[in-house]
């Protein structure tokens, strides 16, 4: 199965504040738009960073804290990597999509390792 066999569905969402997974933890998986560069210059653009998310339930705050477990950048097709490809630090944030949720870290894993595989092929 390839990177785009999974997300053939629609991309998923879901608003803050709507009971979505309240009182459970759960993961997302997502693409963010970004700008990449490598020594002052541009090197891409677009949305070439996947991430995994780890959302868990805070009763303190009655609400979720998310924190971003695992990430892999793109750029032509190929896996780069922070700080040895281009300059993490001068990267600019832009738009976030998740394309998949589950309260399953196993299930979001999969998928994650699914779109780092294809874009790892030799």
């Amino acid at each position: 199965m390839g990177f785009f066999d999974f997300f053939k569905k629609k991309e998923t969402g879901f608003e803050e504040g709507d009971g979505f997974y309240e009182g459970e933890d759960f993961y997302q998986l997502t693409k963010q738009y970004v700008t990449i560069y490598k020594d002052g210059k541009e090197i891409g653009c677009g949305f070439l960073c996947y991430s995994i998310f780890e959302n868990y339930w805070d009763e303190d705050i009655e609400d979720h804290e998310r924190q971003e477990e695992e990430r892999l950048f793109v750029l032509d097709g190929k896996e780069i990597y922070e700080d040895e490809d281009f300059d993490y630090d001068d990267t600019e944030w832009g738009e976030e999509r998740e394309l998949s949720y589950s309260n399953d870290l196993t299930e979001i894993t999969k998928q994650f390792q699914e779109i780092q595989k294809d874009f790892n092929k030799s």
